[in-house]
């Protein structure tokens, strides 16, 4: 689960680098749809790694501080999927609401770090 998660992150990042070439007029590739094809690949990314806590989720001692950790970050990634979704049109949040989520997990990773 882990390499897929690695292999989801490297593809859209390829993505993410052809749609920066057309954006900055490096180059253009029309009829690759680059843009959706990339939002594709956030959601797909989001999702593994969602699935991939929940998962160690499972084998984790409940109430220990790895257990806690790996929730806040399964919940940050669900969360997360949820922008790429509104983008393709899987789901019809408003803006608020997705702004809403941005703070959430935004303040998520605030508390990660500070706990560092």
């Amino acid at each position: 689960m882990t390499l897929m998660s690695y292999i989801a992150d490297t593809i859209f990042y390829v993505w993410d680098f052809i749609v920066w070439g057309e954006a900055a007029k490096i180059w253009a590739f029309p009829h690759l749809n680059a843009k959706l094809r990339r939002t594709r690949w956030n959601m797909y990314r989001y999702g593994l790694k969602a699935v991939k806590d929940y998962i160690k989720l499972r084998t984790l001692r409940s109430g220990s501080v790895q257990w806690y950790s790996t929730r806040r970050i399964a919940i940050k990634s669900s969360l997360d999927v949820l922008n790429p979704l509104q983008s393709l049109g899987y789901n019809d949040l408003n803006g608020g609401q997705i702004g809403l989520i941005g703070v959430v997990t935004s303040c998520i990773s605030i508390f990660d770090d500070f706990n560092k």
